[in-house]
């Protein structure tokens, strides 16, 4: 257990790097890939194949580790590559800078700027060169001088027809001058265009023709640099290739198997094999597979072995959670994080990342509690909810934006768990948003998220769903003049005040979440008596009510009758003109 000085408020992302840290028998796939580093004679390629979060880094990390601790590696160099940092550039130049920084170092020292620098590898693979015609300068005088020094017997030429011309113009033949004079400039812009032009094609072909045509470029610079290592092995692991466009996944996988296959080298290739199958589909079957017939033959002979990591167990992932929980400065409650193991049991990634997210919720929470915009723990005092809703807003958008347009819709779907929805428009809707199917057993990922979390719930779930949002009663004008009436029976001023609300465009409906918000304070308290005063006041008033304000009217009050305390108001209440949806 880590101690309270060493715990923080969030989780860090880090793959992990030390064999004690591990929870889910990593070590196992280490020991398999030591054995293969081992006794494999190179060229070798091997797949490391698991979903995002699966712990494909933390192997990698622990194996290297490994190799470098044990004499028995002491001949074999470790290299890393993350092919989607380097993404946007040319993938194949990259990892040859990568390669040539890394090995430098291990020949000689930390430092070292590479057995060839980025200058020499740049200088063979792009027309640099070409840079000395650009010097050529375009202005008029530097363009006249090079005309000179290019042309002499034409510029020689040239200023006798202007002599002669000057002198047809003294003599008085003004028409015969202008012919020789356009004879003259019509040559000279000519060639001054042409220098012209000539500057600008370099300057292009500079930046748009680099030499990665030429594949015998790349080969004599892997050769230049992987032959300056004396280690018998090199171990090169290019990461987050599935995470790439499909494109520099083809640059990747064809370099991988020409250029940079060498005597010396094992390639790991932690990967989404199902990942990489839709990046070859994505590309020109003629161009890329040969004689091979589809994608995954493709991989099989790409790889000559590779590892799966199979799904976690959900004990071992409920253990790592709450372990995880532990870490933290400001533990969460234990139901909380229960709730985030059943949405994500099968990625523990997901598990800290979910965990970050309702630390951040939280403490948002706090400052609207402790700046009176939320009564006090009205959010934090049910955090497992908070977790619920979190995993809603961020798994299932759709529904999340559903629940904001109609906050009942959770209990209509909890009435449709326990077989208690009557209404058959309802329940079409909630089968709908479940997708529910006679002819699929298999159940949706919501229905089986909101299923086995149906008894996590609360009375108001406005205040979660709007968390970042103001109060309701914020932005509402006079609601503690309202709730004074409601609370002391004061029907004639509550009614007053209602005819006020709309005379200024307004709605008495505006005003239900702001009750409903006041009624879950006082049941959370134990407080009944201000909770039958406040629900006696808006039958006496209902009525009086638009039909707007009596529907959500009913659907508050509804909501505290059906369960205790409040149903044994009933008995005190004149409910005969009210029509309770939820009744």
């Amino acid at each position: 257990m880590t101690s309270s000085d060493e715990r923080r408020m969030y989780l860090t992302d880090n793959p992990i790097k030390s064999e004690e840290d591990d929870s889910f028998g990593h070590i196992e796939y280490v020991d398999t890939l030591s054995e293969i580093i081992h006794n494999v004679t190179p060229p070798w390629h091997v797949g490391i194949f698991g979903e995002w979060g699966s712990g494909k880094s933390s192997i990698i990390n622990l194996l290297y580790n490994r190799i470098r601790d044990n004499e028995e590696f002491e001949n074999v160099l470790c290299i890393q590559f993350d092919a989607w940092a380097h993404a946007e550039d040319s993938i194949r130049t990259e990892l040859l800078l990568e390669l040539d920084q890394k090995i430098g170092e291990a020949v000689n020292g930390e430092g070292s700027e590479g057995i060839l620098g980025e200058d020499e590898i740049t200088g063979r693979l792009y027309d640099v060169q070409e840079e000395e015609e650009i010097s050529k300068q375009g202005n008029p005088v530097d363009v006249i001088k090079n005309f000179w020094n290019d042309s002499p017997l034409l510029a020689i030429s040239f200023i006798a027809i202007a002599g002669a011309a000057a002198l047809l113009e003294y003599g008085g033949y003004s028409a015969v001058a202008s012919v020789f004079v356009t004879g003259l400039l019509l040559p000279i812009l000519g060639y001054v265009l042409q220098q012209l032009d000539t500057v600008a094609q370099t300057i292009q072909r500079k930046f748009l023709y680099p030499r990665k045509e030429w594949t015998g470029a790349y080969q004599r610079i892997f050769d230049s640099i992987i032959q300056e290592t004396e280690a018998e092995k090199v171990i090169i692991t290019v990461d987050n290739l599935d995470r790439c466009e499909s494109s520099t996944v083809y640059d990747v996988l064809v370099s991988l198997k020409t250029f940079l296959e060498d005597e010396r080298c094992i390639y790991l290739i932690p990967c989404d094999d199902e990942a990489l199958e839709s990046h070859l589909k994505a590309i020109n079957e003629d161009d890329f597979f040969g004689d091979t017939r589809n994608e995954r033959e493709f991989l099989r002979k790409f790889f000559q072995t590779h590892l799966r990591i199979p799904p976690f167990q959900k004990e071992d992932v409920e253990k790592y959670a709450h372990e995880q929980n532990e870490e933290l400065s400001d533990t969460l409650d234990e139901e909380a994080v229960d709730i985030i193991v059943n949405a994500y049991f099968e990625n523990p990634r997901r598990i800290k990342h979910a965990i970050n997210r309702l630390v951040t919720l939280r403490s948002i929470a706090r400052e609207r509690e402790n700046g009176g915009i939320l009564t006090e723990g009205r959010i934090t005092s049910d955090m497992p909810f908070l977790a619920k809703i979190s995993i809603i807003e961020e798994e299932y958008p759709e529904f999340h934006k559903q629940l904001v347009e109609d906050p009942y819709l959770l209990d209509d779907i909890n009435s449709y768990f326990k077989k208690e929805l009557t209404d058959d428009e309802k329940e079409k809707r909630v089968e709908d948003i479940l997708e529910v199917d006679e002819n699929e057993p298999k159940e949706s990922r919501l229905k089986s998220f909101l299923s086995s979390t149906q008894r996590v719930t609360t009375a108001n779930i406005r205040p979660f769903l709007n968390l970042s949002d103001q109060s309701y009663s914020s932005g509402l004008e006079d609601f503690d003049e309202v709730m004074r009436f409601l609370k002391t029976g004061q029907q004639s001023e509550l009614l007053d005040r209602i005819k006020d609300i709309r005379e200024k465009g307004g709605s008495f409906d505006q005003y239900c979440d702001a009750i409903d918000d006041e009624l879950q304070t006082y049941q959370s308290i134990s407080r009944d008596q201000p909770m039958y005063a406040i629900i006696n006041s808006l039958v006496n008033v209902f009525d009086r009510l638009e039909e707007e304000e009596q529907n959500e009217v009913s659907r508050v009050v509804g909501r505290y009758l059906t369960r205790e305390p409040g149903r044994q108001f009933l008995k005190y209440l004149d409910a005969s003109s009210v029509s309770y949806t939820h009744l």
